[in-house]
């Protein structure tokens, strides 16, 4: 939300504030002037005569076809219009195709499931061949796949439609986690498989295969054809079109409003996509006529074909041709040079235009990364330097290495914006479904952002309105993560003094759900209306004389806004400036029954390891000393180990029982982490399946902890270590 502040930076700052490696002043004045376009040069001006007398001639050359051409038009337009449907049948043709497989690939999946004799899902596997696509839907409402993993699918009249007959229905839903699919479902006989009465069988098609079928580029990628649901809303583009940006939008009959075409064009056109008819019409956008056409396609969605009207003509000069070749032939000259000369201009013009867009985004991200990842790294150099030069004075050592890990913690939040913010954009962002303890999460969000808003006085307040009587299902660290980001952000833009409430309550939702809602509501200098359109998008950052003090990345409420919809939740944000901000988040999430819990007791817990053995595999001699000197501290022994061969061979040759605990770092040279603990796991000794084995490791996504977990272990810590997590963990899993 703030803005940076511009001081000193390590980029030198020329010419009106940006310098050019390998320019001088003098150099980017010149090209300045150039750029203005004061005076043509000598190609431009015989560029400019050559049109001009190319324009003379070909007016005077189309004069003589003006007599001819009322009567080709009628039958241009004819051909024009059966060019487009004729690819529009076919494009609906070849969907009828691609779903008859799928249908009768239904009808034989559901014949073997209700008819041949299985009474397990191991057996109807062997019988099918292990087939990923096929869903068994279960009379509970559950979904099942042939190797028994439940599905959560989002087609709500899926069910409605297996209990109301016999046909194969087909459908568009999205599978939790797996992405959107094409479904083609039977009903059966109730059929007991298992625990489970099997009441229908669902085909599950990739949705991309629907789409590489109904969408595709046309006429050299000027036209295309989309998917679009029955409101309007575009829900398929071509995924390899670079052609005409007319229809990049979310809704087709927004964007014909947006460029002013007839008000009964549009009706018709909305009345027959509700309706399920075709419908086309030809429509001025540009200064381009383009010829757009609709026809129904599957599960109230309709194919809508547009290209602009001059790529659909085919010639059909035949009955004045002989008379007109050689006049024909000047024009198609006249015109394939004034084109030639023409486009490839314009081309190269906007060739440079994005490559100037590209280099300047680029530039513009390296600068704010540069400058977001240089300060703190700066404080932090410069820190540990004054410390290091006053090693007599314990307040000013303390006071260093407070300041260093404040700018610690800092570079890596930035790091970490950045890393999340590239995993969500690619879509390997996942989130997790873990037990978790409400309260725990909240007292320790609590802790962890008490300190700065004391060094600002200001009064942090955590309010239930609803009592945490469970413990809940879900991503704990990301919801940790948006929450931690509201705060701080509230932090920051809360005055000395102010104060800023946390807020927690949940309401039943649907299917056994609670739909927890968590706020951060401050009393500190607020935002603008025109901020508020843009809060959740990346980099962006109010600047004003209140906020120009402020650091951050301008990733942290896109994150939260990308995470949370993850989640399967929404966030929202009220403001008003100098009034304060608030920010809501409501997340659906499963309950399981509470854990006992409470506070760690630090001392208690060194007296209760004196003695105890903890194995750490780490490669890297810095990251070894820092663990191991932690650990020590608690009062517990480290066994190191250099690499996961090391480690394999350290807890062989211990006695059963006397390691507590390891600490396995992924990547090592000779052998990972993951290998280790497979080694390990596959030893023949009593304590080789107990031991606990806690992953150590750069990456922290939720795919990277559930290869750990996958691996063996039991647990994942994310590098840099943080010392409460850590002591956590420990008193997790040593017993």
């Amino acid at each position: 939300m703030g803005c940076r502040d511009t001081g000193a930076c390590v980029h030198r700052r020329e010419c009106g504030g940006f310098y050019l490696p390998g320019y001088n002043k003098k150099t980017i004045e010149i090209m300045s002037r150039k750029k203005a376009g004061t005076s043509q040069t000598p190609f431009q001006k015989r560029q400019a005569v050559l049109n001009t007398v190319l324009s003379v001639l070909l007016v005077f050359s189309i004069g003589l076809l003006l007599n001819s051409n009322q009567k080709l038009k009628a039958s241009i337009q004819e051909e024009r219009v059966a060019s487009v449907r004729q690819i529009g049948n076919q494009i609906t043709e070849k969907i009828t195709i691609l779903k008859d497989s799928y249908v009768k690939k239904t009808i034989q999946d559901a014949y073997a499931v209700e008819y041949v004799h299985v009474a397990t899902l191991s057996h109807l596997r062997d019988l099918l061949g292990g087939d990923e696509e096929i869903i068994l839907i279960c009379k509970d409402g559950s979904y099942l796949t042939l190797d028994g993993t439940h599905l959560i699918v989002n087609d709500a009249d899926l069910i409605q439609g297996i209990l109301s007959g016999s046909e194969v229905n087909s459908s568009f839903a999205t599978i939790a986690t797996k992405g959107d699919y094409w479904l083609f479902s039977q009903s059966i006989a109730d059929k007991q498989i298992d625990d489970n009465t099997v009441i229908g069988v669902a085909c599950a098609v990739d949705a991309q295969e629907y789409a590489d079928v109904a969408t595709i580029s046309l006429y050299d990628h000027s036209g295309s054809s989309y998917v679009v649901s029955s409101n309007g809303a575009i829900l398929m583009k071509p995924k390899d079109t670079t052609g005409n940006p007319l229809f990049g939008g979310y809704s087709i009959l927004s964007m014909l409003q947006e460029y002013h075409v007839s008000e009964t064009d549009r009706a018709k056109l909305a009345d027959a996509l509700l309706n399920g008819t075709e419908y086309s019409f030809t429509a001025t956008i540009s200064g381009v006529t383009w010829l757009i056409q609709s026809q129904p396609s599957e599960s109230d969605r309709s194919i809508v074909v547009a290209v602009p009207i001059s790529k659909t003509a085919q010639s059909t000069y035949s009955g004045l041709r002989d008379e007109m070749i050689s006049i024909a032939t000047v024009i198609a000259l006249l015109a394939a040079i004034l084109f030639v000369n023409t486009y490839f201009g314009q081309k190269r013009t906007q060739e440079l235009s994005i490559e100037q867009t590209k280099a300047k985004t680029k530039s513009d991200f390296m600068d704010k990364m540069s400058h977001d990842i240089r300060t703190p790294l700066n404080s932090i150099v410069g820190m540990n330097e004054l410390a290091l030069r006053s090693l007599d004075d314990r307040g000013v050592v303390e006071n260093c290495l407070k300041n260093s890990r404040a700018s610690s913690q800092y570079l890596v939040s930035v790091i970490n914006d950045v890393l999340d913010m590239s995993k969500i954009e690619s879509g390997k962002m996942t989130v997790a479904r873990r037990e978790f303890s409400m309260n725990e999460l909240l007292d320790y969000v609590m802790q962890m952002e008490q300190i700065p808003a004391e060094q600002k006085h200001i009064q942090l307040l955590l309010e239930k309105n609803s009592p945490v009587q469970t413990d809940f299902i879900g991503d704990a660290t990301r919801l940790e993560q948006c929450l931690t980001n509201l705060i701080s952000n509230a932090v920051k833009f809360t005055p000395e003094n102010g104060t800023i409430r946390i807020g927690y309550e949940s309401v039943a939702a649907e299917n056994g759900l609670l739909l927890v809602r968590l706020s951060v509501a401050d009393n500190g200098i607020g935002m603008s209306p025109e901020f508020m359109k843009r809060i959740f998008k990346p980099f962006e950052q109010e600047t004003n004389s209140m906020t120009s003090g402020n650091a951050g990345s301008g990733l942290g409420l896109s994150i939260v806004y990308n995470l949370v919809s993850l989640m399967g939740g929404s966030v929202t944000a009220e403001s008003k400036l100098n009034a304060g901000s608030r920010f809501t988040i409501e997340v659906p999430l499963e309950t399981t029954k509470a854990s006992a819990g409470g506070s760690v007791d630090e001392e208690a817990l060194k007296k209760q390891w004196t003695g105890r053995k903890i194995l750490v595999a780490e490669d890297n001699e810095m990251n070894m000393k820092i663990i191991s000197m932690l650990l020590e501290k608690m009062g517990l022994t480290t066994v190191k180990a250099e690499n996961g061969e090391a480690a394999v061979e350290e807890f062989s040759r211990s006695h059963p029982g006397e390691l507590s605990m390891m600490l396995m770092d992924i990547n090592m040279p000779v052998m990972g982490g993951l290998e280790a603990a497979r080694r390990i796991r596959a030893l023949d000794r009593p304590d080789a399946k107990s031991i606990p084995i806690v992953a150590l490791s750069a990456n922290a996504y939720s795919d990277d902890v559930q290869r750990s977990i996958n691996a063996g272990m039991q647990d994942h810590l994310a590098k840099p270590i943080n010392v409460d997590e850590l002591i956590r963990t420990l008193s997790r899993y040593i017993q």
